[in-house]
C-alpha cells in the first residue's frame, strides 16, 4: 500500500508542476515550439528547473 501511496503523491505532484508551468496550455506550448514566428520562450525556465 505505500507504494501505490508514493506513487500517487508523485503523479500528482508531477500534474501540479506541468499546471503552475502552463504545458498543458496548447497555445502556450505551441508559442515555444514557434521559433520562427512569435517566439515565447517563458517555458525554458520550467524544463531547466525539472532537469536539477
Amino acid at each position: 500500500m505505500p507504494a501505490i501511496l508514493s506513487a500517487f503523491v508523485c503523479g500528482l505532484l508531477f500534474g501540479v508542476g506541468l499546471i503552475v508551468s502552463q504545458l498543458v496550455n496548447p497555445a502556450k506550448v505551441l508559442g515555444f515550439l514557434d521559433i520562427f514566428g512569435v517566439w515565447d520562450p517563458s517555458l525554458i525556465i520550467a524544463m531547466c528547473g525539472t532537469m536539477r
